[in-house]
């Protein structure tokens, strides 16, 4: 689950400064791939555990937020998604969203859009 939550926050930040969206589904198709090929009682078995991390007082999940948020927003190019983006590029750099504040968009991809709980 640890990783999951690395995947998730680092994925759903690369969404929020890859402007192209057609490139976006590459996070869908990835979650697929992961979670694809568990059977039946693996995957309850990881439901349980995920609804047991979805719990703001869970102190994994806090540990886990809390690494993800000292280490602060990604720098690398997420290459990954730009390539699978269905709109022409231009340039090298035309790929990301002008004007959007990193630091922002990390604690947006954190707090909003993955669960996690404030830290102190």
């Amino acid at each position: 689950m640890a990783i999951f939550y690395a995947f998730s926050a680092h994925g759903l930040f690369d969404q929020l400064r890859v402007k192209d969206e057609s490139a976006h589904i590459v996070l869908r198709e990835t979650q697929a791939w992961i979670f694809g090929g568990w059977g039946a009682d693996q995957m309850d078995a990881l439901r349980a555990v995920a609804a047991e991390m979805a719990q703001p007082e869970n102190a994994n999940l806090a540990s886990i937020c809390g690494m993800l948020a000292s280490r602060g927003p990604p720098e690398y190019r997420p290459d990954y998604m730009i390539i699978r983006g269905m709109v022409p590029r231009k340039s090298p750099q035309d790929w990301h969203v002008e004007g959007l504040e990193a630091g922002a968009a990390w604690d947006r991809a954190l707090y909003e859009l993955n669960n996690c709980p404030k830290q102190d």
